[in-house]
């Protein structure tokens, strides 16, 4: 059958409104020193954004090719998409950076921010910080002065040997942007105008998929410390999707650095259903992600896919050792969870990556991204041709944030 989807989400003001009148006007935001944002509502920042200099340009080599390695590489940048890894199996690995969480109370320091006179005007980037990136969707299509939206066929690797990306399967709606993968019974490359076709094609037909993958346009946050915060809400896993919420550093080569903040399949390991409300958190770094700081996936979160959640990466090269720490936050205003910290000391990066190389790659720009892509058949995963349905949730971003310290 032929169907019509759309984002579906309650407007902004609505629930704004609903916020208001359940929780009361004047309550405190907590954050942790780090200094992470909170969500995304408006545009207000700490420090007055420098346009300037806040956004570097990319590196990396301009190329259309696929890794040797057969991961992903980008049409435009020649970088390697999220990765499926051993690392994604349901703890059979770990290593002295997982499943690292923290109580609700801010650090010691007591950092707080502002006390709050409306929701949407105390969401911001801390004090000490200049928020250099934002993006909340409340216009009425994607914002290309910001976003490239990655429009390719399939290619031989992971990432996109089953998935067609499109321009099609993106829109903004009701204040969020909509991304979107569905199965057709065309090639949706050829045919722009392929019907989606949730149940399996008939006869020996082939199953085409198609979904979508956006990048934030140049980079941000350069000089080793930074943060970039998603406020999004996560599509329920099906046989073969494949969304994810991440931020890479514009240096392609030896100092490859990837933040993976959310990564959700259906099974893990293969075949078997992965635990409810969970997900899985990695940052890889080198030519071709060669490596991959790596733990048993985190929570459960009740009700993971059920509304807006947050999720937060920040990383600090002047530490010793430099660091990249994950976070979660149930809601804007609920305290930050500590899910991992990833040092050069942490499993699958000690012994092969330097500290003065992961120190000088956290010094580059980064920029966010947002895709759901659909899986093959390997070995971490089943095919969507298994599943007589294919039509996962749309993932849906409120805001996307980038913060400089």
């Amino acid at each position: 059958p032929t169907i019509n989807r759309s984002g579906g989400k309650e407007s902004k003001m609505n629930l704004r409104t609903r916020y208001m009148r359940s929780i009361g006007v004047g309550m405190f935001l907590f954050s942790v020193s780090a200094g992470l944002p909170l969500s995304c509502s408006s545009s207000s920042t700490s420090d007055d954004m420098n346009s300037s200099d806040a956004s570097v340009q990319d590196s990396s080599a301009e190329a259309d090719a696929q890794n040797g390695d057969g991961d992903r590489k980008d049409a435009n940048d020649g970088e390697v998409g999220p990765l499926i890894d051993g690392g994604q199996d349901s703890g059979m690995e770990g290593g002295k950076d997982a499943g690292l969480e923290k109580d609700g109370d801010p650090d010691d320091d007591g950092s707080i921010l502002d006390v709050a006179e409306e929701p949407e005007e105390t969401i911001r980037c801390p004090k000490g910080s200049t928020e250099v990136f934002r993006d909340d969707f409340d216009g009425s299509e994607v914002d290309e002065s910001k976003w490239n939206v990655v429009d390719q066929g399939i290619g031989g690797g992971t990432f996109t040997q089953k998935t067609y990306m499109r321009r099609e399967n993106v829109k903004v709606q009701d204040g969020n942007l909509v991304v979107s993968s569905w199965r057709h019974c065309e090639n949706p490359r050829s045919n722009r105008n392929a019907p989606i076709h949730e149940s399996r094609c008939p006869g020996t037909g082939d199953n085409y998929y198609s979904g979508a993958w956006l990048k934030v346009k140049g980079g941000y946050a350069a000089g080793g410390k930074g943060s970039v915060g998603f406020r999004a809400k996560m599509p329920k896993p099906v046989p073969g999707s494949f969304p994810a919420l991440w931020a890479r550093n514009t240096e392609g080569g030896d100092l490859y650095t990837e933040l993976d903040l959310i990564e959700m399949t259906w099974d893990r390991p293969k075949n078997v259903p992965a635990a409810p409300d969970t997900f899985v958190v990695t940052t890889h770094f080198g030519a071709g992600a060669k490596y991959h700081a790596k733990g048993p996936a985190v929570g459960p979160f009740q009700g993971l896919t059920d509304s807006f959640h947050v999720w937060e990466v920040q990383w600090d090269a002047g530490t010793s050792p430099a660091i990249v720490r994950y976070y979660y936050r149930d809601t804007a205003d609920s305290p930050p969870q500590l899910l991992r910290e990833t040092t050069v000391a942490s499993s699958g990066f000690a012994g092969n990556v330097k500290e003065t190389d992961f120190a000088e790659a956290l010094r580059k720009a980064f920029r966010p991204y947002v895709d759901f892509a659909v899986l093959p058949e390997t070995t971490w995963s089943v095919s969507p041709d298994a599943a007589e349905i294919y039509a996962p949730d749309d993932l849906l971003v409120d805001c996307v944030i980038v913060c400089q310290y």
